[in-house]
């Protein structure tokens, strides 16, 4: 097994899907199989700058942001927890999805995010907290870069991330920052089409590690009970 200098659990198409697919074709990496991908032109568009930011995470959506192990863990039992859970939990309807813009980025979110998919990554932030190490100071003043809530600011402080239970707003990146948001969504739009007009699953947990490069592979994809 590789060393990762963090481990993340992400939600991630199915590997053999077409909006995997696209998601490496997009992004240049491919996060499923840890190799860089051939990346799409369009024309007009500088998209090897634009996606340069959520490239190295691939495409995904967070269900527990990277963390490092604590001392005496190791991916193997992260890999045996997501086992557990997963066996205890089937796949989850997440609705439709459609092309968002949060902020100054463009991301694939839901239409409506259902109660229980919030609760359910409420228990996956729980589920694997034990195997995270505490955040450094360095990481928490990262995180408080963005203007945080009195209940963010307790949440980063006891799961090493802000932005969890009721302040998780599921996203898979597809840009970076943009000074222009509106060219960037008339040329996506066309292409999603296909893939945001049926609901969307969360059937698997993605346990990835972050490698030497900073770039994320996915270690193994775990299917929910059928």
């Amino acid at each position: 097994m590789k060393n990762y200098s963090r481990i993340a659990i992400y939600c991630t198409p199915d590997p053999d899907s077409h909006v995997a697919g696209f998601g490496a074709a997009w992004l240049g990496w491919d996060l499923h199989s840890g190799k860089s991908a051939p990346q799409m032109r369009i024309d007009g568009f500088d998209l090897g700058s634009m996606t340069k930011r959520p490239r190295k995470y691939g495409f995904h959506g967070t269900l527990k942001a990277p963390f490092r192990l604590v001392e005496g863990a190791n991916v193997d039992a992260v890999l045996d927890a997501a086992h557990e859970f997963a066996r205890h939990h089937a796949p989850l309807d997440l609705g439709r999805f459609e092309l968002a813009r949060l902020g100054r980025f463009l991301a694939l979110c839901p239409v409506a995010q259902a109660p229980n998919f919030t609760d359910l990554a409420g228990e996956i932030v729980e589920w694997f907290e034990p195997f995270r190490a505490a955040s450094s100071p360095e990481e928490l003043a990262r995180r408080r870069k963005t203007k945080l809530s009195a209940r963010q600011e307790g949440y980063l402080g006891q799961y090493g991330y802000p932005f969890v239970k009721e302040d998780f707003r599921f996203h898979m990146t597809l840009t970076g920052p943009l000074d222009d948001t509106d060219p960037v969504r008339e040329a996506l739009t066309p292409m999603l089409a296909p893939f945001l007009s049926e609901p969307w699953w969360l059937d698997a947990l993605s346990v990835c590690g972050e490698r030497e490069d900073g770039f994320f592979e996915e270690i193994m994809r775990i299917p929910f009970r059928h």
